[in-house]
């Protein structure tokens, strides 16, 4: 390698190194400016909704259209922030993360709080970013805990139309209705606005994708694929809560092989392009989900911020359970009877197989696309099922709401085989930008 390629490689990595450390300060700060949010408004906007039973201890509430509500996350998502000792800074209280709990804790704390005008914290929740509270807190101080849910739910439809008008004035209508429709139909998506934090996280996982999308068709370089990947792997980490961790990887991972094989990569090339966005992906992932716990133990200290975190790891991954089976396969077979036992999974998944098969069979029968790409994709869109087997013990125990990530693997199927056939041109890019 000359001096001018190994020094322009250098810039490249050194402006990825500061692109990741801008993104963790641009956090702190997001995060402090939502502790910012007096506490006492919203407290006394969560009092109001207790009053009124829009908040109760129920934890798990049904819906009419047999959904299970997720109370217990947005209880503790509703309540961020407060009961931090009143000489506490906003840093420390971002970077701690208190909260009243889960509502059979955070019920009685807020109707103590009424009475008394003090609020005492049930846990440190220091494991997660919050970054939803960058919603919720300015949410609930304006406009109440009914507010706050409704701005949730107009997120994730405008994050689905945005996603859907993008991807149409880029490919085609056709890729963004299969791209999108089979999450609508097959989940809980018409219920997610009874809970905050799930809204908003669906949310973030549609818009970035439609971000991701409109980057990558402007045929960014490889330096710059990678640092789209890690930009929107950290934004996933700033408001995730293990919610939809594997659809948002894979969703995203799907947007790139389609991209790159319009722009007329084939063979090891689209294999090793698109294996470096993923490991991209999960670099941003997993460095900005630890920086939050390197920040938290700057005020907790070490040694709890460690415990805690090796604690739940290990449990997330083989913990035992009443509720855990200790096979391979468990999880993966409990996801997918959850998602089965939506009212239009079984159709859905039947004619989407047979559009898929059809339509790789036309497409390498043609020479529109080869085995390469469909191998690909359909490892892509397996990838819920590797996140299950890994993080079995979360994925056995959440199945309710982890198999989201099934439909998405479903629409990546069905929008990737859709793609050769379709009159989207390919891109075939040029010598600079490969």
């Amino acid at each position: 390698m000359s001096s001018r390629g190994q020094s322009s490689f250098t810039n490249r990595w050194t402006g990825l190194v500061w692109t990741f450390i801008a993104l963790q300060v641009l956090a702190v700060l997001f995060v402090v400016a939502a502790e910012m949010v007096p506490d006492r408004l919203v407290a006394d906007a969560l009092v109001r909704s207790v009053e009124r039973g829009s908040m109760t201890e129920e934890e798990y509430p049904k819906t009419g259209l047999g959904t299970t509500i997720d109370r217990w996350s947005e209880c503790i998502a509703l309540t961020i922030g407060l009961g931090d000792p009143v000489d506490s800074h906003n840093v420390q209280t971002a970077l701690s993360s208190p909260s009243l709990g889960r509502c059979q804790s955070a019920i009685p704390r807020i109707a103590s709080y009424a009475e008394t005008g003090m609020l005492e914290r049930q846990r440190t929740y220091f494991r997660y970013w919050h970054g939803y509270a960058t919603v919720t807190r300015p949410a609930l101080a304006a406009l109440g805990v009914e507010g706050t849910r409704t701005i949730a739910m107009a997120l994730a439809v405008g994050a689905l139309v945005a996603a859907v008008t993008v991807v149409s004035r880029d490919a085609s209508p056709t890729i963004a209705v299969a791209l999108t429709l089979p999450f609508v139909l097959t989940t809980d998506f018409f219920d997610l606005g009874e809970s905050t934090p799930h809204a908003i996280t669906i949310a973030v996982s549609w818009l970035s994708a439609a971000v991701v999308w409109r980057l990558i068709a402007k045929r960014p370089g490889p330096s710059q694929q990678v640092m789209i990947a890690m930009v929107a792997g950290s934004t996933s980490s700033f408001f995730e809560m293990m919610f939809l961790i594997p659809g948002t990887l894979a969703l995203h991972g799907a947007i790139a092989l389609m991209q790159f094989w319009r722009d007329g990569m084939r063979g090891l090339r689209l294999w090793l392009s698109v294996l470096r966005f993923g490991a991209s992906w999960l670099l941003g992932f997993a460095g900005t989900w630890a920086a939050k716990w390197v920040a938290a133990a700057t005020v907790m200290g070490t040694d709890v911020v460690v415990d805690d975190v090796r604690t739940q790891i290990f449990n997330r991954i083989g913990g035992e359970s009443l509720h855990v089976v200790d096979a391979l396969g468990a999880a993966s077979l409990k996801n997918i009877q959850a998602w089965m036992e939506r009212p239009l999974t079984p159709v859905a998944l039947a004619i989407a197989l047979v559009v898929v098969i059809l339509s790789m069979a036309l497409c390498i029968r043609r020479g529109r696309a080869g085995a390469d790409y469909f191998v690909l994709l359909a490892l892509v869109s397996l990838l819920p099922l590797a996140w299950y087997e890994t993080i079995s013990n979360h994925s056995q125990i959440h199945a309710w709401f982890t198999y989201r990530a099934l439909p998405i693997g479903m629409a990546i199927l069905l929008a990737g085989a859709a793609l050769p056939l379709s009159r989207v041109p390919t891109r075939p890019r040029s010598k600079t930008s490969a």
